[in-house]
């Protein structure tokens, strides 16, 4: 729900280093808070079939999410959370092959996996994408589940 310069600042003010910005990032203004919050801003990218869903994933709209990161990318932005929502909450495992193309095809992006990861093999999977570009990656559902000991998954992947 952050979507205004005076929110980002608010956080920003109050010590927060990393503000995760989803839809607002197709603000015509979102220039503007990248010039000025940069250092600050991480985007949130979801998508369901490789295409950029917004508005509480309920809209999927008809840009590729591989090319709008492209887009984010080459406009200065550091770091980018790609959520598979198809996958997101399912413990069906993540979407390897996608988080691949966009690390090979939009080189130098940091990207952060998001959606489906169910084990520490999913993790172990996703831990190859490292030397692509691939900073990390969120644990939800199968942490609350205790399907991954987050002591052990630091340990084994830091």
């Amino acid at each position: 729900g952050i979507r205004t310069g005076d929110a980002i600042r608010r956080y920003a003010d109050a010590g927060i280093r990393r503000i995760i910005l989803g839809s607002a990032v197709l603000d015509p203004h979102f220039q503007d808070l990248l010039a000025e919050y940069g250092e600050y801003i991480v985007a949130g990218v979801d998508a369901r079939d490789s295409m950029v869903a917004v508005h509480g994933w309920k809209t999927v709209s008809s840009v590729r999410a591989l090319e709008f990161i492209k887009r984010l990318k080459n406009s200065g932005l550091g770091e980018i959370i790609y959520t598979d929502i198809s996958t997101d909450g399912m413990l069906t495992g993540p979407n390897v092959e996608a988080m691949r193309q966009i690390l090979e095809q939009a080189p130098g992006v940091n990207l952060v996996a998001s959606g489906g990861v169910s084990s520490m093999d999913d993790i172990q999977s996703l831990s190859g994408l490292g030397p692509l570009g691939l900073k990390g990656c969120i644990v939800g559902k199968a942490y609350y589940d205790g399907r991954i000991d987050l002591r052990e998954a630091l340990l084994r992947f830091s």
